[in-house]
This record gives structure tokens, C-alpha cells and sequence, in this order.
């Protein structure tokens, strides 16, 4: 069996390229997250976060996004993002999830300020946490990733119904030492890594579309398009 490899104009504009990758692990790119929550109090402190909805996206500057004006000695109550969408990615009955990881960007504009929990969750708005976290001491501006290719987060197995789920997704707090103002997060990014074990898969790995071998895919909706045929 031979397959056909070529770009392909997505009806985002995106190009991608296409390579065969029957039982190997797989991953899908940092997506972003759809929803976001910022005032969860169950098992975390009392310090809100604000304009926690500017989380969904990745934002560029060092205003204007989801933010904890947090006091010394104070913890911060939950910000939890999930809807992914991993669901249009992940099929069902054939996948078995290899690992998680978790992107945050911050923008720490004081100090002594730490991220005491990182957690992957699901359930109820993302609720039910992952069995191990993680944690960051004193961040400074940046992107921080935290799980990888392996990664369960503690779990014996994490379910393919719950990483297609909309409830899947990220849950974090803070804790201050000595700082108070304001620590941001401008997105929350996660990758799942899975194998697939149906044979002859194909993946366009930006735009996630997958196809069997001896079909023939016609990619619609942008100038350009490409037919991509598999032999």
C-alpha cells in the first residue's frame, strides 16, 4: 500500500502535511481552551480570579487577560479551563491515551507568588482532578509545560470517553508567600499524546483530519484546496 502526500489548505488557511502512522503514538498539537471558570472554591482559598473568560485564547501582552490579585499568605480558588475539543480528534474504540501534557504562558508581575497546583481534570466542568499535580515555585514571565508523552498525571489510565468529553481540561491555583498584586495567565494550552490502533491511519497532524486507506478526501471550503487520494 502507497499513500499519496501532499499539503492541504484547511478552511482555516492552515497547511499541513500528511504522513502514515499506523500503531505509533500520535499527537494532536497544543489546543486552547473553550471555556474557562474562575471562581471554583471546593478544596482551594478565596482569592477570585478576574476576567477569567480572556483565558480562552493566547494573548500577547501583559494586560487585559485572566488575572489573581493576590494577597500575602493567600490562596486562590480555582481557575479551571476545559472545552478542547478533543472530540473531533480522538476516535472512540481504538484509542488508548499515552500521556497528557499542559502548556501555561504567565505573566508574574510580582513576586513570591507560586503555582501551587497544576491539575489535569474532567467531569462535571472539569471538576474531578488528577491524582498527581504540579507545581511552580516563584514563576517569572513565561511559557512553563508541565506532563509530556508518558505523562498519566497518576492515573493508571485516563479514559478516551473523558478526554473527548467537553469537561476535560485544566485546573490551577495560587499561593502567595510575601507577594501581593497581580498574577495573569494569558492561556492554557494542552497536547494529548494517544495511539491509534487501526491500521493504514493517515493524520493531518495541524487540522486533525483523519482518513482509511482507499479513500479519497476532498478538503473543502478554502481557495486552493487539494484532493487527497489514498491508495
Amino acid at each position: 500500500m502507497a499513500s499519496f502526500i501532499a499539503p492541504v489548505q484547511t478552511e482555516l488557511g492552515k497547511h499541513a502535511g500528511l504522513t502514515q502512522v499506523p500503531d505509533e503514538p500520535n499527537t494532536l498539537g497544543w489546543k486552547l481552551a473553550g471555556t474557562s471558570v474562575g471562581n471554583v472554591p471546593t478544596g482551594a482559598g478565596t482569592i477570585g480570579w478576574i476576567a477569567s473568560s480572556q483565558v480562552i485564547g493566547r494573548l500577547a501582552t501583559s494586560t487585559g487577560n485572566t488575572y489573581a490579585a493576590m494577597t500575602a499568605g493567600a490562596t486562590s480558588q480555582w481557575l479551571r479551563t476545559y472545552n478542547y475539543g478533543f472530540d473531533d480528534d480522538i476516535s472512540t474504540g481504538t484509542t488508548t491515551i499515552d500521556g497528557v501534557e499542559v502548556e501555561i504562558g504567565v505573566f508574574a508581575t510580582v513576586g513570591n507568588i507560586n503555582i501551587s497546583n497544576v491539575h489535569v481534570s474532567w467531569g462535571a466542568s472539569a471538576a474531578t482532578l488528577s491524582t498527581t499535580s504540579k507545581s511552580e515555585t516563584n514563576p517569572t514571565t513565561g511559557l512553563y509545560t508541565y506532563g509530556g508523552a508518558a505523562d498519566l498525571w497518576g492515573e493508571g489510565s485516563i479514559a478516551v470517553s473523558d478526554v473527548r468529553s467537553s469537561d476535560f481540561g485544566v485546573s490551577i491555583d495560587l499561593t502567595s508567600t510575601t507577594g501581593v498584586g497581580q498574577f495573569r495567565i494569558s492561556h492554557v494550552g494542552m497536547k494529548v499524546y494517544f495511539t491509534d490502533t487501526a491500521d493504514g491511519t493517515v493524520r493531518v497532524v495541524q487540522h486533525y483530519v483523519e482518513v482509511l486507506s482507499t479513500e479519497t478526501v476532498v478538503v473543502a471550503g478554502a481557495p486552493d484546496n487539494r484532493v487527497i487520494v489514498v491508495t
